[in-house]
């Protein structure tokens, strides 16, 4: 093609035909610039076709993450709940004077269960740190992303103080408390039992698999008596309530940020 132009414009030259060969050589050179003009747009469509691919493959994987966070939140919520309302049970019945009946014992036991979840934040955290965040067109999704990072950050390092300041100081005050525990095993056997099951090969549990009485009995009424054991129910209540509401929040932070990506148009 280079050649057949070049032919052309020698042999206007020789003929001596110069003023179509102006003519000749700038129609070229607009044919040359618009060529060039649609192989950059072409390639350009080509860039923002991958980059719109990318953008949908790395918003559907935070879609999945938020999904299930949203759905693991909610279970964990249910289990702080359920620990928070136990030990108000509990609490209230050294107010009341009401002694809770053996069958009610369960909330002493209970209220000494914890569990730490963290939310799921892999996709929107590597994200951030790669710069591959830039690929999302939506500058709402990009502030709304990095915002609620950010925040669930923040939300467990409450979780955490919750954890450490008032759960753990009452797992300390009961520990010191062995009668506590006593009790009990004595109303709870088949708990126990279920919690550490019989190991006959290895026999690594710490009760026999049948026992009439703990080895040093307690009554009921020596946990009342027990300020000790009040002010411990009294650090896990604080300790457990927070923590739902702690977690509540993060799920409704979860859900604000699955309506963003539908508001945004991000629907798969």
């Amino acid at each position: 093609m280079i050649k057949f132009f070049r032919h052309i414009r020698q042999q206007l030259l020789s003929e001596g035909k110069t003023g179509k060969y102006l003519k000749y050589a700038i129609g070229e050179i607009i044919l040359v610039v618009i060529g060039i003009l649609i192989a950059l747009q072409v390639n350009n469509w080509n860039e923002q076709r991958k980059d719109k691919l990318k953008e949908t493959a790395l918003v559907s994987q935070l879609q999945s993450d938020l999904l299930q966070t949203e759905e693991e939140l909610t279970e964990i919520k249910e289990f702080f709940l359920s620990r928070a309302q136990a030990a108000a049970l509990v609490s209230k019945s050294y107010w009341k004077n009401e002694m809770l009946p053996d069958t009610l014992l369960i909330n002493f036991s209970i209220v000494g269960t914890n569990r730490r979840y963290n939310p799921i934040l892999g996709t929107a955290r590597s994200l951030i740190s790669s710069g591959n965040i830039d690929f999302i067109q939506s500058d709402n999704l990009r502030k709304g992303l990095v915002n609620y990072t950010e925040t669930m950050d923040a939300l467990m390092k409450d979780v955490i103080r919750f954890e450490e300041t008032y759960y753990r100081s009452a797992q300390e005050l009961l520990n010191e408390e062995y009668d506590t525990w006593n009790l009990i095993a004595t109303y709870l056997k088949e708990d126990m039992a279920s919690r550490w099951p019989a190991d006959p090969v290895n026999n690594l549990s710490p009760f026999p698999e049948e026992f009439d009485a703990p080895p040093f009995p307690v009554k009921i009424e020596d946990i009342y008596a027990n300020l000790k054991v009040y002010v411990a129910f009294q650090k896990y209540l604080i300790a457990h309530r927070n923590t739902f509401y702690i977690y509540e929040i993060m799920e409704i932070k979860t859900r604000e940020m699955l309506t963003l990506l539908e508001d945004e148009g991000y629907t798969f």
